[in-house]
């Protein structure tokens, strides 16, 4: 690994954190600095695993595959990630001939002309959703530095109500936030090179907190770093909700969601979220009495599973993903979702068909302990798949499952 003198890293820099936790204004402050550039979100890694990583990097015509893909690349609103960045199909073709396929290489293939371009050493990268993906950063590029930006979840939970994206109820945006930090937090207490800045620390007392960035990143503490609105509109669509990212760094609005959240709702993140709120400083947790396990944990089910979810925090019962820890066949379990919409198939053909088997051990070791999981067969925004993994889980959903509607689910949670 590269570094400074003082120990610092001194690759790339990554800049991840869960969606409305100060991603953008962090990626601006860095944007600002005279030796770092920043360009617009990539979202890499999410895309390329969608693509297919061994169809770009084993092409054997590589990198006609590698452009094809970059080149195809596009955000949310259908503009094209290579506009963003200024390059063409050739642009991307000549920063990758000569390259190892990997995907260092197809990243590089956008930042490196980047910083190139601006007269600037050091790119970085910033994707919010990247945060489950740190170990595949530091897989590739380890002498990256990865800086994680965190924020009360309550805060963030009460900045969904602005955008016109993400959960549309603070129980759903309670849960996404728990699950990114579940499932990076041991990462980042293990990791040398990351390190973690509190958005309320960063918006309270900015010369402290980006004094410690910068040195984290062997870099000088730049004055510019403190004015971010003039690195900020590299990083910002026209969304009125990035307005506040092209201002001074403003501490106004950091106990805001006490206004914009009901009572109600602060419990129930407080309760969701609690775990995470005490690894982080934040108080007013909550206890929760009672844990149950929901499949599929992704956006499609928190969403239509909203009034579920909210009425089991009511009661003190938060869900966990069954996905990743449910014990065999030990606590109740909710599936949510119905045929086609279960989530069986996950990855290849293979890696599905164990994934399956794995399943049908676990929903067997719950029958023979006297627990039926329980099924709540409605449609949800997943669109549904019909291939023979999908068919397979299904029948065996039928096979071992309790059919009920939500409200009979709650109930029957609540009575355990």
């Amino acid at each position: 690994m590269k570094e400074t003198k003082s120990g610092a890293p001194r690759g790339p820099v990554f800049v991840v954190g869960h969606s409305r936790s100060g991603t953008t204004l962090l990626a601006a402050i860095l944007n600002a600095h005279p030796h770092m550039a920043c360009g617009p979100e990539t979202g890499l890694f999410d895309r390329a695993g969608g693509y297919g990583w061994r169809r770009i990097l084993q092409d054997p015509a590589w990198p006609a595959g590698a452009v094809d893909f970059l080149t195809r690349m596009r955000r949310a609103d259908g503009y094209a990630v290579l506009d963003d960045y200024g390059l063409t199909a050739d642009d991307v073709r000549r920063e990758l001939i000569g390259r190892t396929p990997s995907p260092a290489a197809l990243m590089e293939a956008l930042t490196v002309p980047y910083a190139r371009a601006r007269g600037k050493a050091r790119w970085v990268e910033k994707t919010p959703r990247h945060l489950v993906r740190v170990a595949r950063i530091r897989q590739a590029w380890p002498d990256a530095a990865i800086v994680r930006i965190v924020r009360d979840p309550r805060a963030v939970a009460a900045s969904f109500a602005g955008v016109p994206f993400g959960p549309r109820t603070a129980v759903g945006a309670a849960y996404l936030w728990r699950q990114a930090d579940a499932v990076s937090w041991r990462w980042f207490e293990s990791d040398p090179s990351s390190l973690t800045l509190r958005y309320e620390d960063l918006v309270t007392d900015p010369q402290t907190e980006l004094a410690r960035l910068a040195a984290f990143l062997g870099e000088p503490l730049d004055p510019a770093m403190l004015l971010p609105g003039r690195g900020a509109s590299e990083l910002a669509d026209e969304g009125p909700w990035k307005a506040r990212v092209i201002a001074p760094i403003d501490a106004s609005r950091i106990d805001s969601w006490r206004a914009e959240l009901s009572p109600l709702d602060q419990a129930r993140v407080a309760l969701i979220c609690a775990d995470g709120m005490r690894r982080h400083g934040y108080e007013g947790a909550l206890d929760a009495t009672r844990e149950c396990w929901l499949r599929p944990f992704d956006p499609a089910s928190l969403s239509d599973a909203a009034d579920f979810l909210a009425g089991a925090a009511d009661h003190g019962t938060v869900l966990r993903s069954a996905d990743r820890d449910w014990p065999r066949g030990r606590g109740q379990l909710v599936m949510w979702g119905s045929a086609g919409r279960l989530r069986w198939v996950s990855g290849g053909r293979l890696r599905s068909m164990r994934a399956l088997l794995r399943w049908a051990r676990r929903l067997g070791w719950a029958r023979l302990n006297g627990q039926r999981p329980l099924w709540v067969d409605r449609p949800t925004a997943r669109r549904p798949g019909h291939g023979p993994i999908e068919r397979a889980g299904d029948l065996l959903t039928r096979l071992v499952a309790h059919r009920v509607d939500p409200d009979e689910a709650l109930r029957t949670i609540l009575r355990g």
